[in-house]
């Protein structure tokens, strides 16, 4: 595994954000406080990628923590190297956060996944089925299961959603989206 360069992180950032759309976007000196019904991390905090002009940074995160607490969410921050500015984990550490949900990614061609995938062990469907939400949340109740769909039913870009199997049971799920090439 080999690091990527910064503006390849960025723009996977990016994207990922447009391809996991939350309900609303609030743009508040260049970073996007992202609030949603479903119970998820990503569509529930801010990304910080501009630098963030206006007042002290101590200050800012004041108010986004005000914004999300106002909203009945915790405050969350999805971090990456890409954060702006670059030592806003630290500023976070000092206040109190600390890191909730790791997240590693990773990249790949698509010809390297078709080609890998093996006849009758993968299925690509334009829409998430029941069996596909049951193995990407299992815990769900209706109430998260009806939010995170709508959730999914706001992707916009051209996408698939993969359900690999093993031995006849569900494995693994995916969610690929084509975005800017």
């Amino acid at each position: 595994m080999h690091a990527m360069p910064p503006s390849q992180i960025d723009l996977i950032e990016r994207l990922a954000a447009a391809a996991w759309p939350a309900e609303q976007v609030d743009y508040r000196s260049g970073w996007r406080l992202r609030t949603s019904s479903a119970p998820n991390r990503r569509a529930n905090s801010v990304l910080p990628l501009a630098p963030a002009p206006g007042g002290p940074i101590g200050e800012r995160i004041g108010e986004i923590e005000t914004f999300y607490r106002d909203r009945g969410r915790p405050p969350r921050f999805q971090m990456s190297p890409a954060a702006e500015p670059g030592n806003l984990d630290s500023m976070l550490a000092a206040r109190g956060y600390g890191i909730e949900a790791p997240v590693v990614v990773q990249s790949a061609d698509i010809e390297g996944i078709a080609a890998a995938s093996v006849a009758g062990q993968a299925r690509f469907d334009r829409h998430a089925d029941a069996l596909w939400l049951a193995t990407c949340w299992p815990d769900g109740t209706i109430e998260d299961t009806t939010a995170r769909r709508s959730l999914l039913e706001r992707i916009r870009p051209e996408h698939r959603f993969a359900l690999v199997s093993r031995e006849g049971e569900p494995a693994a799920v995916g969610l690929g989206v084509l975005e800017a090439e």
